[in-house]
């Protein structure tokens, strides 16, 4: 099914289907060949759960505020993790792949969201026009 024939790629989908054929059919290289268990990546598995920790108290502060001024805002405590994640997950793709449009594909992902809350939130309660809450969603993802 996968072969390594060379096909006119370009550099990032090259090493990504490299990747697959690797996951599939085995490593190319013999050195890689001997070791057969999968390999955790202790520094991705702390950028991750960092992303985590700093969404998660995004999302609480967010959710205290909500709470203590009775105010509909675009998110909460599982938001902001979301977007926290998905930064990470776009800052280790782009590092994994080395390709930086994929953190910029991220930022978009969570931008997008973030504005249509703000333009909802500006509709409904046209006299609060903070943009506090979504510039705090859309930090974690830097």
């Amino acid at each position: 099914m996968f072969t390594r024939d060379e096909v006119p790629f370009c550099r990032v989908c090259q090493r990504a289907l490299e990747q697959v054929i690797d996951w599939y059919a085995g490593p190319r290289r013999p050195i890689e060949a001997a070791r057969m268990h999968p390999v955790v990546d202790l520094e991705a598995v702390w950028n991750f759960a960092t992303a985590l920790l700093i969404g998660a108290l995004l999302g609480i502060e967010r959710e205290r505020h909500k709470r203590e001024h009775d105010e509909q805002t675009i998110g909460g405590l599982r938001t902001f993790i979301l977007f926290a994640l998905i930064g990470a997950l776009g800052g280790w793709l782009t590092l994994a792949l080395d390709s930086p449009w994929i953190l910029a594909a991220a930022l978009v992902a969570s931008l997008a969201p973030v504005l249509a809350g703000y333009v909802m939130s500006a509709r409904t309660q046209p006299d609060a026009l903070g943009l506090t809450t979504e510039l705090a969603a859309v930090r974690p993802a830097c």
